[in-house]
Order: structure tokens, then sequence, then C-alpha cells
């Protein structure tokens, strides 16, 4: 059988040195592991206590948002605006990701084809190099060398490399890949660097995808700069940021998306049908828009009063009111405490997604009929949330049913 997406892929570097390591260690040779950037420090207690209490909340376990939790998007916006002075919009400008790894590869996809190229510095973590390939698109290279150590101005090795890589392309490549402080060399750059790296961008129409996995570990006083410290960043770049290294929860796999708008709107797209979810923005290739204000939220219904349906967020608390006309055709199947979905466009509601199957008594209807299991039959009655639904002929009235809220049909008798 021919794996035709990795045939052309080169043996992961970490498993070879695991394997050189492994033989040496057995060999009775002392190793100390400059390899697998794994942290070893526990994770923040808060974070563990967090987690080990929202594993006993069910709500948990069901999908989440493509573009992540609301409130884990804002925290993210104002970690960038109080150490980086960056504003992000949450809703637009963030978008949460299963770590670094997945978070570039799959923006490759969104960014990429075949015939396509990218620019990426060698050496490079090992995804860099591969991400453009998994999109069918081919790898330029710039040389790495640490721009404090250029003979002229700082970065000035750098970007000769990049311009001669540019100039060589016979494709004109669409996305650079860079990461500072960078993998493996450790090299290090100041604002004054990533200005030029995005006047670059911004003569030549291409994306920047900084991957800034090591954002927090400066020493001696230095701050990674972020790129989008950059005025006319967003233009151009999107960043990838992690807790992975700065937080020590690697296998967390938690990070995130930020900058550019319409490249977070695409990589939220593609997500959404990775994931299930069903939040969805259309968009033409190359096109520039303002991004509709949709929002999905996750309320419980609370109660109703005449047509007015109130709700409340479950994770900002806010209660809502809806008219019953705006809430769909399940409106009559709503519950007191029932957990919904509901996808808001300005305000209004525009879908809600009620679980796949809920249970509700039996209120009203005609008698039922003895002994009547096996012809197939089916009579209409009324539930206790005023919906009619068509039940066998022998159920009676005060029973509880399984409701498939799908096709609005009956499932089975619970009790």
């Amino acid at each position: 059988m021919e794996f035709r997406r990795i045939t052309g892929l080169p043996p992961y570097v970490f498993a070879q040195i695991n394997g050189l390591k492994a033989a040496a260690r057995a060999a009775g040779r002392d190793v100390v592991d400059f390899g697998f950037g794994n942290p070893d420090l526990p994770s923040p207690d808060i974070a563990v206590e967090k987690l080990a209490e929202a594993a006993h909340n069910p709500k948990n376990h069901r999908y989440s948002a493509s573009r992540g939790i609301p409130n884990l998007r804002v925290a993210m916006a104002t970690r960038y605006k109080n150490v980086f002075g960056v504003d992000l919009d949450p809703d637009t400008e963030v978008v949460t990701t299963i770590g670094a790894k997945e978070g570039l590869t799959h923006l490759m996809w969104v960014l990429l084809g075949p015939g396509d190229t990218a620019i990426v510095p060698s050496p490079s973590y090992p995804i860099h190099l591969a991400g453009p390939g998994f999109a069918g698109a081919s790898v330029v290279t710039v040389p790495m060398h640490d721009p404090a150590s250029s003979a002229l101005e700082p970065g000035d090795d750098f970007f000769e490399g990049l311009l001669t890589a540019w100039n060589a392309a016979t494709v004109k490549p669409r996305v650079i890949i860079c990461s500072f402080p960078h993998n493996p060399t450790s090299a290090c750059v100041d604002l004054a660097f990533m200005e030029r790296l995005v006047q670059f961008a911004l003569e030549r129409d291409v994306i920047i995808c900084h991957d800034f996995a090591y954002a927090d570990l400066g020493f001696d006083g230095y701050q990674p700069p972020s790129i989008l410290q950059v005025p006319r960043a967003k233009e151009c770049c999107v960043e990838l940021y992690t807790l992975t290294k700065s937080f020590s929860m690697a296998g967390w796999r938690v990070g995130f998306l930020v900058g550019n708008k319409e490249v977070v709107a695409a990589l939220t797209k593609l997500k959404s049908y990775l994931s299930g979810n069903v939040l969805d923005r259309t968009f033409r290739s190359g096109e520039r828009f303002d991004e509709p204000d949709l929002e999905e939220r996750e309320m419980q219904f609370l109660y109703a009063t005449g047509d007015d349906y109130t709700f409340m967020d479950t994770e900002a608390y806010d209660q809502l009111t809806f008219p019953k006309n705006q809430l769909g055709e399940n409106a009559d199947l709503l519950k007191e405490n029932m957990i919904v979905k509901i996808l808001v466009y300005e305000h209004r509601p525009i879908d809600v997604e009620l679980p796949n199957f809920i249970e509700l008594k039996v209120v009203d209807g005609e008698p039922g009929v003895r002994g009547d299991t096996a012809s197939g039959g089916t009579k209409p009655v009324i539930v206790e949330t005023g919906a009619t639904i068509k039940v066998p002929l022998y159920l009676e009235v005060g029973t509880v049913i399984k409701i498939d809220t799908r096709t609005r049909s009956y499932v089975e008798r619970v009790r």
C-alpha cells in the first residue's frame, strides 16, 4: 500500500535521537539529554485543580466550539495585552489549537497547496519543514545564523539569505515560517528585527507564521518580542503561542493562533470540519471582508414567559431572552434547565442545537390501547413542554419517553 502524503518524509529526528540515547544507555554510558524539549517541571497547581474540577462536569465531555472556549480566548487576548501591549479581538483574532504542531500543520493546509512554496530557516524545528509538505507545497530554506553575530546590522545575514531565497524561487512564496527565540540554534532577535521582517512581508504580499514557542523564556532581562508588536503586523502576520514551554503543560496540547483575522477565520473554518462543530464561516479566496458577529454559546434554558424564552450563558452567567419565533422548530421541546447550544448573529439566535436525545413526560393524548404492541400504529400525544409527538398506540398519559430531537421522533419508553 502506498501512503502518498508521507512518502517523502525523512525519519523523524527525535525518534532517531531517542534510538541513539537508548543504545548509549544500554551500553552503560551516562547520557545527558539535550534533545526533545519536554518540560520536567510540574504544571501549575491551579491548572491541575481546574482540570480535575472540569473533568467532573459532564458538559465538558461534549464537542466544544471550533474556535475554543470563549473565556479561554479572552484570557489569551488579555495576556497579549498585559505582556506585549498587543490588542487582540478574542472573537476574530484568536483561535485555539491542539498545540503548535497541529495548529501549524492545519494552517499550512489553509494557506498552501500543490505547487506553492514556503520559506523556512534551516536548521529548523521539524514540523516547520514538514508542514508545507503535508499541504503538497515545496520548501525553500534560508541559512539560520545568529542575528546578533552579523558583521553589519543585527540580522543582515538572515535578510540577505531571505532575499536570495525569494529571488531564486520559481514560484513566489506564499508563506514565511520562522521562530524566535529560534529552535534549535537559540538565536534571539529584537523588535527592530521583527520590524524589518514585517516590512519585507508587506512589500511582497506574503504571510508570516511566527511560532512563538519560547515566548516566555527570556533571561538576563531579555523579553522575546511578539511579531504582533510591530505596527501593521496584523495585515500579514499570525503567531502561534502555546502553554507547553511557558507553563510546563506539554501533554495538555493547548495552543493558540493569533493575529490576521482572515487567516484566523480560515483556520477556524477548517477546524469546524475536523472537530465536528457546526460553526461555519464562508469566504472567497483572497477576498477581504468584515467578519460577521457570529458566536456559538452554550446556554441553559431557564423559563418561558408567554412567547419569550430566557436562557443563561453557562460561562458568563448573563441572561438573554429571545422570542419563540427566533428559536426554530424545536423550541417547543425545550425543558427548564436543559443545556443547548445557540448560534447567535448580531445578538439574535439563528440556530438552536438541542441534545440529540431528550426525555419528556406525556401529559395528554388518547387512552392507550391495551395489548397493542405489535400493530405499528401511532397516535399524537402532547408532552410536558407542549410539543406534539407521534407515539405507539399503547402508550398511556404519564409515560416518560425518549425523543430524537433531530427528527422529532419517538425512540422508546423510559418509564
